[in-house]
């Protein structure tokens, strides 16, 4: 049968321990940029090509990015988002290879990290991309949140609207917290590997934020998820930008990681769950960004229903 603009694809790489990247690692802004650029130029880059000369991928359009994560010291207790430190570089190599347009919130409408239970017995980490091309007809992402509500899994939903200045991304090196920090909008890129910048920056960083959402938190006594979960992370921005929410997974992680403080989400073993990141439709307020979160009972792994999901769209626009 011959491939159409709507055949999705899978990917797979095996990375070592050397090369990997986790959210909240504390390594200086050189050691992170130097990762970053081996994970994207040889990494990231040598994989989509040899992929595309056996034609085992190909360009898409819109898509929803899959991300099954792998961590063999973990192992069980994964926390697949985690992982976005490494995706990150992965994803900007497959815009180098021309598989996508652009990796902005336009053409990759929705990322979801989830844990995957193999075991290679390697002690490699393993990431599997899937990639789903959806039509732009269609709200995957609200599609995906009705169908949990149709599972009749229980959800809650929750605001929070952070400070410019408290904003994490993994894009800032610690000269962008430290002008951030203190006020400054642009970043502060000129100063980088100057001045002995220390990594613990990033560290405070995540811990101020986490303290800011601990007191949100508190306003939502009735929240409360026992079990597994899923979580969709939708991320409002003050301006119409072309931005990747993806870029966002370390203040997720942080607004998550102050519930579970408060109690309200259940201990480290029921968080490694999945995980979906998209942008929202709305703005936020000026020097605001917002993060949405609708949190669902795992009724169904999330990777499942929007697969279903992506493949009705795919029937749907073909008609």
């Amino acid at each position: 049968m011959a491939r159409t603009r709507m055949d999705g694809w899978t990917l797979e790489f095996s990375i070592d321990r050397i090369d990997w990247m986790r959210l909240g690692a504390t390594e200086s802004e050189e050691t992170r940029a130097r990762k970053r650029a081996r994970l994207r130029r040889h990494i990231g880059r040598k994989a989509f090509m040899e992929a595309r000369k056996e034609k085992t991928i190909w360009r898409v359009g819109r898509f929803v990015l899959l991300v099954g994560v792998y961590d063999p010291v973990e192992q069980d207790r994964t926390i697949p988002d985690y992982a976005c430190e490494t995706v990150k570089p992965l994803v900007d190599a497959g815009t180098d290879a021309k598989l996508w347009a652009d990796d902005d919130a336009d053409h990759r409408v929705n990322t979801t990290y989830f844990a995957m239970r193999d075991r290679w017995g390697d002690g490699r980490y393993h990431l599997t991309f899937i990639v789903l091309p959806v039509s732009g007809d269609h709200d995957i992402n609200r599609q995906t949140m009705n169908q949990y509500r149709a599972l009749g899994a229980p959800g809650f939903s929750l605001k929070f609207n952070i400070r410019h200045n408290m904003w994490l991304t993994s894009n800032f090196n610690d000269s962008d917290l430290l002008a951030r920090q203190s006020g400054n909008h642009v970043y502060g890129s000129k100063q980088r590997f100057m001045g002995g910048v220390s990594p613990v920056n990033r560290k405070a960083a995540r811990g101020n934020l986490i303290v800011t959402a601990t007191q949100r938190w508190k306003d939502y006594r009735n929240v409360h998820m026992d079990g597994d979960y899923v979580t969709f992370a939708g991320i409002a921005y003050p301006s119409d930008n072309a931005s990747d929410p993806d870029n966002a997974t370390e203040t997720i992680s942080c607004i998550l990681g102050a519930g579970l403080y408060t109690g309200q989400l259940p201990s480290i073993m029921g968080r490694c769950g999945d995980v979906a990141v998209y942008k929202l439709a709305e703005r936020s307020a000026p020097s605001y960004h917002t993060v949405r979160l609708d949190l669902f009972r795992r009724d169904e792994p999330l990777a499942s229903v929007l697969s279903r999901v992506a493949k009705r769209d795919e029937e749907r626009s073909v008609r």
